[in-house]
């Protein structure tokens, strides 16, 4: 632990300029400004976009919904993970004064990987609850406290370990695990570049498969109850679902579909990193351009889940209007309101059977939202 210590303290470019290979195993200085401006640059604009669109659920009480908090929880974390981002700018100036930096940096780092994993495990919660309610028709609202303490908790059980061998510190342009040994690709740090797949790669490969497969699962079904199985009859040949009922399952596509785009934003921009990384250590080289990519879209892991939720609640909102305009052209005194997300089996398997009369008991329930529609 001491010769890494004594390894940071040392001057990274004067390290790896004896190397034949020097034009290859570092980066510049200039490179690595140009590299934390871009990540800076994008998680300011992730921490704008986020905090705007945490504005828009409060301002249309989205919080009143189960589905749309861990919506909201998944913005939280992406906010954090911008300020992060954003965070890692102050190393512009690392080579100029090793002792200011390097305790910062190794916090910095720390900071990075625990954020990571908290927007990964509130991605995993989202896509289990909505495989569980979508597809297997179990509502799980009552796991809300255990999703978040999932998702804080566990990460602080490992993701101090790399203190031990103390390999937080400058990761190429910004402060996360070291791979390398005197800032110089060529020389590889096995401890780091094994806590690097141990305590982020690997899970998370493993996370994201089973999410993409979720995802899949749930689009495939919401879509085949809502436009296929609409037209199957049981064996009296009477048709299992009305129209009322295909619509409801529409419904239920619509408003679940925004949902799963968060799982499949963190898979687009997890990987660029991921490969950089890959990259890195089977070339033995600091690519520029493969650094570019990757600080140009760590950030996107928090803005486009801002974005997602503003398009989210446009999307409601322009529903509410359209619905509106609907019922006000066919002049209907009132009607029968529903919670955006009603539980699919117990509406459509109980409020009309085939035995049943078709004459439906009712009763009107306050809005809880701005835009419930």
């Amino acid at each position: 632990m001491g010769d890494l210590r004594e390894d940071r303290g040392e001057d990274p470019v004067e390290d790896c300029s004896s190397s034949s290979n020097s034009t290859m195993s570092t980066l510049s200085n200039e490179e690595k400004y140009q590299i934390l401006l871009v990540m800076g640059t994008g998680g300011i604009a992730a921490v704008i976009i986020c905090t705007v669109a945490l504005a828009m659920a409060l301002m249309f009480k989205l919080h009143h919904y189960f589905v749309h908090r861990l919506a909201i929880y998944q913005v939280l974390a992406a906010l954090f993970f911008g300020f992060v981002c954003v965070l890692e700018t102050i190393f512009i100036n690392y080579d100029k004064n090793h002792k200011v930096y390097a305790p910062l940096c190794e916090v910095t780092g720390f900071l990075l990987e625990y954020a990571v994993w908290v927007k990964l495990l509130i991605m995993s919660c989202l896509t289990f609850h909505l495989l569980c309610f979508s597809v297997c028709y179990t509502n799980f609202n009552r796991l809300e406290y255990a999703y978040i303490l999932i998702s804080i908790v566990i990460p602080l059980l490992f993701s101090w370990i790399p203190f031990i061998h103390g390999v937080y510190g400058p990761a190429g342009a910004w402060c996360w695990i070291q791979n390398w040994k005197k800032d110089c690709a060529d020389n590889k740090l096995s401890e780091g570049e094994i806590e690097e797949y141990a305590l982020l790669y690997g899970p998370a490969f493993i996370c994201l498969s089973l999410a993409s497969l979720s995802v899949f699962v749930i689009v495939i079904v919401l879509t085949w109850r809502a436009y296929c199985h609409q037209s199957k009859t049981d064996s009296f040949s009477v048709p299992l679902l009305d129209l009322g009922e295909a619509q409801k399952r529409k419904k239920a596509l619509r408003e679940i579909l925004p949902l799963v785009s968060y799982p499949i934003l963190f898979i687009i921009f997890f990987t660029p990193s991921f490969v950089n990384r890959i990259k890195g250590a089977i070339m033995k080289d600091a690519s520029m351009s493969s650094f570019m990519w990757s600080a140009a879209t760590t950030p996107c892991l928090s803005l486009f889940a801002g974005l997602a939720l503003i398009v989210h609640i446009g999307i409601l909102k322009c529903q509410k209007q359209y619905f509106k305009n609907i019922r006000h052209s066919n002049n209907r005194p009132c009607k029968e309101i529903q919670s955006p997300y009603v539980d699919i089996k117990t509406d459509i398997f109980t409020s009309e059977t085939v035995a049943s009369t078709n004459a439906r008991s009712q009763w009107i329930m306050p809005n809880e939202s701005d835009i419930d529609d």
